[in-house]
């Protein structure tokens, strides 16, 4: 199926796409695996949203923050507490890319690096928003908006 028709589907909240992106998970493949978490962000109902935290439970630790990237992309103020649980893998990672997370998701990661005394770096650049999680006593660059 064209990545296209099942993104669509998905922002309509066709349950069917779930099953589907199921059934690519269970592939071998990384590009379905790709295309699989990013109709699940788009679907962003409760059962996709079990789905991607079950993906990231299935993850090995290279691949969290691409699964916790997704999953911030649905984080409402009723999914907060299992991201924050999420947030504590990852918070000191590197370099972020937070784009298409929602207020919710950059304020649990936020409130996190604080009680870690992890200095956040934000910067704005042509592609996208990134933070950069260091902790205080790294060389700390200047905070950065464009």
């Amino acid at each position: 199926m064209c990545e296209s028709l099942l993104l669509e589907l998905a922002r309509r909240g066709d349950s069917h796409v779930v099953d589907f992106c199921n059934s690519l998970l269970l592939k071998s493949d990384i590009e379905c695996w790709f295309l699989a978490l990013r109709i699940l962000a788009t679907h962003g109902s409760t059962r996709a949203f079990e789905v991607l935290q079950s993906e990231y439970m299935k993850a090995t630790p290279q691949n969290w923050n691409y699964v916790a990237s997704f999953i911030a992309q649905v984080i409402d103020e009723e999914r907060i507490a299992p991201f924050k649980m999420i947030a504590k893998d990852f918070a000191s990672v590197g370099r972020l890319d937070v784009t298409h997370w929602t207020f919710h998701a950059l304020k649990a990661l936020e409130s996190h690096c604080r009680r870690m005394g992890i200095e956040i770096i934000s910067t704005n650049t042509h592609s996208g928003k990134h933070i950069n999680p260091r902790t205080s006593a790294q060389e700390i660059a200047p905070l950065l908006f464009n």
